[in-house]
């Protein structure tokens, strides 16, 4: 059976999850985005225990491994899983991560194989077709998810962000507001719509909704990169460490954040 990710592979709810089932109220409802000393120590609080061996099933935790960073832990325990579809998930999901995009299309390749209508496979194929900044292969990655799945929140997000590739602000907000309706539990969409409001110069919405995407998911590194950028832009000088300590956050999580994305 095929390790089902969605919502970015499920990071943050299989994070909650798994501060939860060791009899602790999930960090992440506990603490605002603003709080980086609180959020380091949720991140370093889902590190510990993802590197126990007897956390949850392997290729769950070895995605996860990848989401919080650990990409030396993670790429030991995907050598170790079986050969299968869920061992190209997660040996995709690092290599899109590390910026490897032709060995992520590799696993998609071989995911697809396998099953070509696997939700997974699909959603990795549309994150790298995004990265590689081909938005009309993206489009067509995240139409055939719809007529698979049905309404998908994580396909709503790839057309609203393959929209904004093409700079089509008003369909990149359709999307997100769409991707939003169908999925509430997901910090993308929210992200999306800060980044319309971004490019149009809205400050105040983009403030409003990057907060809403870390209320969601605190450890969300493009959310969290974002933040610490307009906390600058807004604050200038004033705002700079403030907005350092969001920049090392997300750099900590996701190595690719600050550089041409």
């Amino acid at each position: 059976m095929t390790l089902q990710c969605p919502n970015r592979f499920a990071a943050v709810l299989c994070t909650l999850m798994l501060l939860a089932a060791c009899g602790e109220p999930p960090a992440g409802l506990a603490f605002g985005p603003d709080d980086i000393a609180e959020a380091r120590a949720y991140l370093h609080e889902a590190r510990s225990q993802l590197q126990d061996p007897d956390w949850g099933p392997a290729p769950t935790r070895a995605v996860l491994l990848v989401e919080v960073g650990l990409h030396d832990e993670a790429r030991q325990l995907i050598d170790e899983l079986d050969a299968g579809v869920d061992q190209e998930l997660a040996r995709g999901v690092l290599a899109l991560r590390q910026g490897d995009l032709a060995a992520a299309l590799e696993a998609v390749e071989r995911i697809l194989a396998e099953d070509d209508e696997d939700l997974a496979g699909l959603i990795l194929k549309g994150e790298v077709e995004l990265t590689r900044g081909d938005a009309a292969v993206a489009r067509a990655t995240a139409e055939r998810i719809l007529s698979v799945e049905g309404r998908t929140g994580d396909a709503a997000v790839i057309l609203g962000r393959a929209h904004l590739l093409d700079g089509n602000l008003e369909g990149a907000e359709e999307w997100a507001r769409q991707a939003r309706e169908w999925d509430r539990g997901q910090a993308d969409a929210p992200l999306l719509l800060a980044r319309t409001h971004l490019a149009r110069g809205n400050l105040e919405e983009a403030e409003e909704e990057l907060r809403r995407a870390l209320r969601v998911d605190p450890l969300h590194p493009d959310a969290r990169f974002h933040y610490g950028s307009l906390i600058w832009q807004r604050a200038g000088r004033e705002g700079l460490s403030e907005a350092v300590g969001h920049w090392r956050l997300a750099l900590e999580v996701d190595p690719r954040q600050g550089r041409a994305r």
